[in-house]
């Protein structure tokens, strides 16, 4: 089942990366307002489906990073498309935060990985690399 939840979130991801470039030059905060609204509807249910509680305040100091990071993350990447990067290399620098990530299991989370994970991560680097490296920006 975890599955279908991260191809939804990767297609989720992928929209937002194109979305952008689909309307340049426009305010990166003004999509955030009616992803908020959106945002405030769904919310709700996706937390009664997922808990319990409707509102807990114990995740409020995780909701609250969550909103600062998602809001620089938004702003950043509609910013560096406004300034006239490129799709391609800005997302694969935002996507750097994989490897953060991926870190962060291995390190802190204690998270075991096997040789072929091991060898696709080296040659996802070396991928990002080649395409950030050889771009003229």
């Amino acid at each position: 089942m975890w599955i279908i939840f991260a191809v939804l979130s990767m297609l989720g991801s992928a929209t937002w990366y194109v979305l952008p470039k689909f309307f340049p030059g426009i305010n990166p905060f003004a999509p955030m307002f009616w992803y908020s609204c959106v945002l405030i509807i769904i919310a709700p249910i996706l937390t009664r489906l997922t808990s319990e509680k409707w509102v807990d305040l114990e995740s409020l100091p995780y909701g609250l990073i969550l909103a600062v990071a998602g809001t620089a993350t938004t702003a950043g990447l509609i910013m560096a498309m406004n300034a006239g990067g490129k799709l391609s290399v800005i997302s694969i620098i935002i996507e750097i935060s994989l490897i953060i990530a991926i870190l962060f299991g291995i390190f802190y989370f204690k998270e075991s990985l096997n040789l072929p994970q091991i060898i696709g991560i080296i040659l996802s680097m070396i991928g990002i690399v080649i395409v950030i490296g050889f771009d003229k920006y």
